[in-house]
């Protein structure tokens, strides 16, 4: 079941300054003010200033009642569009035509344009008898109401469906902006969750006092490769081993984080990025670091450049060249239990076993023996956490007969024996 959305969080993704510039424009472009009301019925903002806005209703919102009248049918209103998923034409209760156009995120209506204040023909004599007495109940006086009456703009029923399906697309335009905002977010809170984990598990095992340089030559390898989401991770654990050792003195993160920044863009040309691309991300980056007063923003920052590096070299790859080692890393992440060699993966790929060795080791910077191990290792910190099985069984599954060299790899490359590993995470 999703999650709603606080309706406050998503006003905050959307861009009021866009929403204005959009609105005004389209206010140029038809002469008719625009409101941007919240799903309550609430103002956030208008268009058209006096000159545009409707002198009838301005007249009918100088009253209590008005207002109250019209908030409840824009509150209709905007349920229908939600409920019609497109603009919703209507007559409000003094017999104006107008439109809502929803803004909504995740099913949830959070928004609403309201346009029109128009008719598209003369009010009949019955329909104006029943205007008049509207007003007075709201307290107006019978001479104002007729002097704003005679000033409702007459359109014909083409373009107000055109002006609201502009609206329309308008809508979904600030929609799309909304959810990239939302899921960056949602990016940012998982990538911290992530990150206070790999924090909390390095505390409790005492370990991180050391620089992890082999992890930077891995992080390296996979921005080269293009692989976002295995760069991602392994970057969690290198920013877990600067914030366990830096996490009061803001400076000494900030240069650490610097210099990889520079690897990374480094990185990033070498593996093919397009060099004026990645000057203006460095260029770009760089003037944001200076901005940075805390760590959480830090981290953050650098995520992105990770990010922009990686996408760049993605883009900039051998479209074959990166399906054929992802195949092959796919395959041995799958078999790695098993005694499986280089020649089976090259075999799988359809290429000679020199050729992908060459591959595996310019993409991840590891050689094949070394990728292999690396997985198997980590599926034993799977086993270790989530079975009850003894570390002599769980060697044996991730393909290693004897216990004592599985132990001895496993603390090279984690820092820790199995046992240590399983008391610390249990």
């Amino acid at each position: 079941m999703t999650k709603k959305i606080g309706k406050r969080k998503i006003l905050e993704l959307i861009d009021m300054n866009i929403v204005r510039q959009l609105l005004n424009y389209f206010t140029r472009a038809t002469e008719l003010s625009v409101l941007f009301l919240d799903s309550e019925g609430n103002e956030l903002l208008t268009t058209g200033g006096k000159n545009l806005q409707s002198e009838f209703c301005s007249l009918v919102h100088s009253t209590e009642k008005g207002i109250m009248r019209c908030r409840e049918m824009f509150k209709k209103a905007g349920q229908e569009a939600l409920r019609w998923g497109s603009p919703y034409i209507f007559n409000c209760h003094l017999g104006l035509m107008e439109w809502a156009v929803p803004v909504v995120i995740e099913n949830e209506l959070i928004g609403m344009f309201i346009c029109g204040q128009i008719l598209i023909q003369d009010m009949d004599d019955l329909s104006y008898i029943d205007v008049i007495k509207q007003c007075r109940d709201f307290g107006l006086k019978d001479k104002d109401i007729n002097s704003a009456l005679e000033k409702v703009r007459i359109l014909s029923g083409e373009k107000v469906q055109a002006a609201a399906e502009m609206l329309f697309l308008i809508s979904n335009t600030l929609i799309k902006s909304a959810h990239k905002a939302l899921e960056q977010r949602r990016e940012i809170l998982e990538q911290q969750a992530r990150l206070a984990e790999e924090i909390h598990l390095r505390k409790d095992m005492g370990i991180g006092l050391i620089y992890p340089q082999e992890k930077e030559k891995e992080l390296i390898g996979l921005v080269k490769l293009g692989d976002k989401v295995g760069a991602k991770t392994i970057l969690n654990k290198i920013l877990g081993n600067i914030l366990v050792n830096n996490y009061e003195d803001l400076m000494t993160s900030k240069g650490r984080l610097l210099e990889l920044m520079i690897l990374l863009s480094r990185s990033a040309m070498e593996a093919g990025a397009d060099r004026k691309g990645i000057f203006n991300a460095y260029d770009k980056y760089l003037k944001d670091f200076t901005k940075i007063n805390s760590q959480e923003k830090l981290c953050n920052w650098i995520v992105n450049c990770l990010d922009d590096f990686t996408d760049s070299v993605y883009k900039s790859r051998n479209v074959e060249k990166i399906t054929l080692i992802s195949k092959g890393l796919d395959y041995i992440k799958k078999h790695c239990c098993e005694k499986i060699t280089l020649e089976d993966v090259a075999h799988y790929v359809h290429k000679s076993p020199f050729y992908f060795s060459h591959i595996i080791k310019e993409e991840t910077g590891l050689t094949f023996n070394d990728y292999l191990t690396k997985m198997r290792v980590e599926k034993a910190k799977e086993l270790l956490k989530d079975s009850n099985l003894s570390i002599a069984t769980i060697a044996i599954e991730v393909g290693y007969n004897d216990q004592s060299y599985f132990s001895k790899i496993f603390k090279y490359l984690e820092g820790i024996t199995p046992a240590r590993y399983r008391k610390k995470v249990l």
